[in-house]
């Protein structure tokens, strides 16, 4: 953690030679670094899914975790995607999508689409 500080006093607004001053004090700053945290992937469970179904995604089969960031900027890419199915957003399966939130997945709107081979 990183420390700063600053001096401040305060005055009335009326003109000299009637105007009073405070007494100068110290503000100490403790200044925390954002965003310098590795997140940390978990994967607990293997996702379960029935042949040509749609499977949502849960905390369960995969999480990330970072000190310094929301669940709403916690990105997952994904670099390699299934073979024999995608990803998708709850309300459009059709449409593959290759990266989403874990604010999406502690919502369930990130599910596997098999397939059906």
């Amino acid at each position: 953690m990183q420390r700063d500080n600053f001096t401040i006093a305060a005055r009335s607004l009326r003109q000299p030679p009637t105007y009073f001053r405070s007494v100068p004090r110290d503000v100490i700053v403790n200044v925390r670094p954002i965003n310098d945290q590795q997140p940390s992937l978990t994967l607990v469970t293997p996702l379960e899914a029935w042949s040509g179904g749609v499977t949502p995604l849960n905390r369960k089969v995969v999480a990330a975790q970072d000190a310094d960031s929301g669940p709403e900027t916690l990105l997952f890419i994904v670099t390699h995607g299934p073979t024999n199915g995608h990803l998708a957003k709850v309300d459009q399966h059709l449409k593959p999508i290759s990266n989403f939130t874990q604010l999406d997945i502690d919502r369930k709107l990130v599910v596997f689409v098999h397939g059906g081979r």
